[in-house]
């Protein structure tokens, strides 16, 4: 099966074929390696803007920290904390 084929397992309801998907999706991403630059998803999600609906899928331990930095926090988790959102009402 080819990585477009691939692919399409990001739309699954199957854990295990999404993580199948989103990597070949990401295998066909054209990247230019001197445009990579290390860094970490905290660091990176802090970079939009405050007026930025976030919404993360899975409850991180950087998540409240970040709370308070945005206009709108949703948080995804399989084993919710207050405020968060059980997984399976994720936007799909």
């Amino acid at each position: 099966m080819g990585a477009r084929e691939l692919a399409e397992y990001a739309r699954s309801d199957n854990p295990l074929e999404i993580s199948l998907g989103v990597a070949a999706l990401n295998s066909l991403l054209d990247v230019d390696p001197r445009e990579l630059a290390e860094g970490n998803a905290a660091d990176l999600l802090s970079a939009a803007g405050r007026d930025t609906h976030l919404a993360v899928v899975g409850h991180f331990p950087f998540v409240e920290g970040l709370r308070d930095r945005f206009a709108r926090l949703s948080v995804f988790e399989l084993e919710p904390e207050e405020g968060d959102y059980p997984a399976r009402r994720r936007p799909r």
